[in-house]
């Protein structure tokens, strides 16, 4: 059976987005039979959803970074979920039917070679976000790990066993990290696949579109990707027509 797992805080969300991305792999997944598991605050899902509660850590810097890698433990340790499960983000849907091997890709979004020429002619994350990226370069270069940027905000399999040698490797529980960026570089010396080589795989939407640029322009990815700037009622309905059509 497969599990999908999304760590999830009602902070700074719209609302619909969970729900959204729930609907998108029961109409999608192919496959085998599947499990969702919610991790965090309660979405008050019906249908099935596992909801445990994990609550958000605060009052210290960088919190989302922190509360990010203690929920991962937490997934660790809590045996009712298997052992390789499919990270999901509430902010990720499903286009088109997937299977398990859709998600057990090793996606990256390019090398990191110079960081400090890294963010020039691209758009750039918050400065928190940049901060808690360059430690996370830093402390692979340390451990003489490759610097590969895996931020691509895209579902992704991990393994338990795997996670607690990352978290406990590199004091994630203490110190910000990027996880993804530690997991595959720890583990892989390359990924499969580059973002930029393979377009079709994700679509992201990060500024307002209306409705007919999205209708023209999001099919044909296999996953959709948006922040709270794109997430405009002309998204919500085409993410509704195109959830709810047979």
């Amino acid at each position: 059976m497969t599990h999908f797992v999304y760590v999830y805080s009602k902070l700074g969300v719209k609302g619909g987005e969970l729900e959204s991305s729930v609907a998108s792999i029961r109409k999608f997944y192919r496959g085998d039979d599947y499990k969702i598991f919610v991790i965090g605050d309660d979405p008050h899902l019906k249908g099935g959803v596992v909801h445990y509660t994990c609550h958000r850590i605060e009052n210290k810097r960088y919190p989302k970074a922190l509360d990010a890698a203690r929920k991962l433990q937490f997934i660790c340790d809590n045996s009712a979920i298997n052992e390789d499960f499919i990270y999901m983000y509430d902010d990720i849907l499903l286009l088109k039917p997937c299977t398990w091997a859709d998600f057990d890709v090793v996606r990256a979004m390019d090398l990191v070679t110079k960081l400090d020429k890294y963010w020039s002619g691209r758009v750039r994350p918050s400065s928190v976000w940049r901060v808690i990226f360059a430690l996370t370069l830093h402390v692979l270069k340390e451990n003489g790990k490759p610097q590969w940027n895996y931020e691509t905000h895209l579902p992704r399999v991990f393994n338990k066993t795997k996670l607690r040698e990352v978290i406990a490797t590199y004091k994630c529980l203490d110190q910000p990290r990027m996880m993804a960026t530690l997991y595959f570089n720890h583990f892989h010396s390359a990924p499969y696949e580059m973002l930029k080589e393979n377009p079709s795989v994700k679509c992201g939407l990060y500024e307002p579109h209306v409705y007919q640029w999205i209708e023209k322009n999001v099919p044909g990815h296999l996953f959709l990707n948006f922040d709270n700037k794109g997430y405009t009622e002309d998204l919500q309905k085409y993410i509704k027509k195109k959830l709810l059509a047979p």
